[in-house]
């Protein structure tokens, strides 16, 4: 897609765009990791929320060093970030590509493994709530929720177990047996 048709697209769960590397990296760096805990996106740093385009100030191999520096120290697991420089009219545009991880959960070590897990919910990055780490850590051991083992049932369960059969005489009534104990 070229970039002049990126610019009317809106602000979503692929897609970013900066003005600038604020000083206070946070909101760049929640936007990375939730990203790299879903399906991956794009920050486009110099274009305003209003879509025009005054570009970037710092040089690119600066910008590329120093988000790189940054990642690496304030985000655990590494994602696997991208980084390009594209021309638009006469102004540079920087942009971050982020890939979708394989060891999520991604979270910002500053606040730790349960408190720095970002996901994308539509334009926004919210700290994910218990079920949803609980799923990301699902998806980076390859399973989905019913193939998990509870470990909070014990084979005392099956000693208790009753089980139903349709009655033999026709009656249309579920009667309750008891599991044969030995």
């Amino acid at each position: 897609m070229k970039i002049a048709e990126i610019l009317k697209e809106p602000e979503g769960r692929f897609l970013e765009f900066k003005r600038e590397i604020p000083e206070n990296k946070l909101n760049i760096l929640k936007t990375a990791v939730a990203f790299a805990n879903g399906a991956g996106g794009r920050i486009y740093v110099g274009v305003n929320d209003d879509r025009t385009v005054p570009g970037i100030a710092e040089e690119p191999f600066d910008l590329e060093e120093k988000l790189s520096s940054i990642f690496y120290d304030s985000i655990a697991p590494i994602p696997n970030v991208l980084f390009q420089t594209v021309a638009f009219e006469t102004k540079n545009i920087f942009v971050i590509r982020v890939l979708p991880g394989p060891n999520k959960p991604y979270y910002l070590k500053k606040f730790g493994p349960e408190d720095g897990v970002f996901v994308r919910i539509g334009p926004t990055n919210r700290k994910a709530d218990i079920h949803v780490l609980a799923e990301l850590k699902r998806q980076a051991r390859n399973l989905s929720l019913d193939q998990e083992i509870d470990l909070s049932f014990s084979c005392e369960i099956l000693l208790n177990l009753q089980w139903y059969t349709i009655c033999s005489k026709g009656k249309g009534a579920w009667e309750a047996k008891k599991w044969p104990k030995n």
